[in-house]
């Protein structure tokens, strides 16, 4: 059994304003949806003691409770069980906030997981329920019910070299914020009553021992989903070859698809309304595909001396079928085919035409002098390429002054994807000088990247190009710089398995951003006692 608590308070209580591209305190945060960067003195901020930010300086506060029971009837049969609840409140860049990144995330839940192994037959049950408010204080109803469960059937049969493992799947989450709405005929909130994915999976692995240097291995499986209602075939193939005890050569090509996201298909909510001049739909969509990827990786491990071990793999993925998240105008005053005396706007999910190949090589190497002292350094080099990509090149309020909307228009173009680090790596250092003491040092590193929000970029970068507003720069862009950051830690073990430690991540107190529009991370230092009963 094990219990935990944690809480933590931001380096920082300011945020990213999405129209102007500054860090201010909230009380300076406008939602991009009503304001107009040509006339700044007109944009409302938020107030004082908004609920989306009742406690700017929290960045998480969470207590969880664990329980676990393994019960051995015999050699071949064997059962666990565990269970757990948590609490926590925390602020992250989770959903998409349209007056910041940061919001409010608060979650109670509990789980159970239990493990039957009989004679080769293996059983797992699982379930997840709770309460989550995804964006607390945002004006639309973001807080729901869901129940999770899955269950898993799997049988491992041997022939000689040969073993098979079929299997049976059965995932199932639901979601509903029936409870916390208006009135039952509320459009207020994100999915506005019960919204349920399921799954049925069957698959087949086998393991084929070709020759004591050669194995073989293959995956298939087959999914049905509820949403989209169609089937999906993925498969995994990997041969390794072992020409000897120090010597290791790997293949594989597989693909895989990327399971269904309740917003993509249950988003159904509404802003504004006709009277006050904006109506403006979120809707999710029935016939979006999943996005999916074939992979290829080669690889090469070597014990090339008793101290020394190198691990090589080079890959190559494809991926398509991205979602995203387009407006499309159906009447403005200023729309030629339906004038309205309001804007008329709905948010689509749609798959995007983007095609993502990425290219890579993962090197890693362990060197251990003595037992008392290892040495590992690992690195990743890769580059995403981005094929069709849209762009736009005109938002949607070309003429904030005078309200002028019209559909985004959209260029295709190829680019480097440069959110994604081009370089990540480190090295790791263990020192155990004595039985009892224990010293580790870590550093790691990666490369500069650029987070780019479409609708802050798109709409305020056009702004600040087509207007002289003096001061305004736009926004929507995040440069992370390169950023190395080193970790220690030493432990004392004072009584069998318990022990005291000082521990120190960002030693050096780097205070740099590590993700788009996010905090500034600074050092944590932490002093504590392991107790093991």
């Amino acid at each position: 059994m094990s219990a935990n608590y944690e809480k933590r308070e931001r380096f920082t209580t300011d945020y990213y304003n999405w129209v102007d591209g500054t860090y201010g305190p909230y009380t300076n945060l406008i939602d991009y949806m009503s304001s107009d960067p040509t006339n700044p003195g007109g944009n409302k901020p938020l107030q004082p003691n908004h609920p989306t930010y009742k406690n700017p300086e929290l960045a998480k506060d969470k207590y969880g409770v664990n329980a676990w029971l393994h019960y051995q009837a015999s050699k071949k049969v064997d059962f666990s069980a565990s269970a757990g609840i948590q609490n926590s409140s925390a602020q992250t860049v989770f959903m998409e906030g349209s007056r910041t990144p940061l919001t409010t995330r608060e979650s109670e839940s509990f789980y159970f997981n239990s493990q039957s192994n009989i004679h080769g037959l293996s059983l797992q049950f699982s379930g997840n329920f709770g309460t989550q408010d995804i964006y607390v204080g945002s004006g639309t109803t973001s807080k729901y019910d869901y129940n999770n469960i899955d269950a898993i059937l799997e049988y491992d049969w041997t022939l000689g070299d040969l073993t098979v493992r079929p299997g049976l799947s059965y995932q199932r989450i639901a979601y509903d914020d029936s409870d916390y709405l208006p009135n039952a005929d509320s459009k207020n909130g994100y999915i506005n009553g019960e919204a349920i994915l399921s799954n049925f999976a069957y698959y087949l692995r086998g393991d084929y021992q070709a020759s004591e240097k050669l194995r073989l291995i293959a995956a298939l499986r087959m999914d049905h989903y509820n949403k989209p209602e169609d089937n999906y075939f993925t498969y995994q193939l990997i041969g390794t070859y072992k020409p000897n005890d120090n010597n290791l050569f790997r293949a594989s090509y597989s693909k895989a698809n990327r399971g269904p996201v309740i917003v993509d298909f249950y988003t159904n909510y509404e802003e504004g309304s006709p009277a006050n001049g904006q109506f403006i739909q979120y809707l999710g969509n029935d016939h979006m595909e999943l996005s999916t990827s074939n992979v290829i990786e080669l690889g090469y491990r070597g014990q090339l001396t008793k101290q020394l071990q190198v691990d090589l793999e080079a890959f190559y993925s494809v991926t398509e079928n991205f979602s995203t998240f387009e407006p499309t105008i159906l009447g403005s005053p200023t729309h030629t085919e339906n004038p309205l005396p309001y804007l008329h706007l709905a948010f689509n999910y749609q798959n995007a035409p983007v095609i993502a190949k990425q290219t890579g090589l993962t090197a890693s190497v362990f060197y251990a002098p003595s037992t008392k002292l290892q040495f590992k350094a690992f690195g990743t080099v890769q580059k995403t390429a981005l094929e069709d990509l849209a762009i736009k090149e005109t938002p949607m309020l070309i003429d904030p002054g005078n309200l002028v909307f019209m559909d985004p228009t959209y260029e295709l173009v190829d680019q480097t994807h440069k959110q994604t680090p081009s370089f990540y790596g480190g090295m790791t250092a263990n020192y155990r000088p004595v039985e009892k003491l224990n010293v580790f040092v870590g550093l790691n590193y990666y490369s500069k990247q650029t987070y780019t929000h479409d609708y802050a970029y798109s709409q305020y970068h056009y702004i600040s190009t087509e207007y002289s507003i003096p001061g305004y720069t736009g926004s929507g862009v995040a440069e992370l710089e390169a950023n190395t950051t080193v970790n220690a830690k030493v432990s004392y073990k004072v009584y069998k398995n318990s022990s005291v430690f000082v521990n120190a991540r960002n030693l050096f107190n780097s205070n740099k951003r590590q993700f788009g529009f996010a905090d500034e991370m600074g050092g944590l230092y932490l002093v504590g006692v392991n107790i093991n009963l």
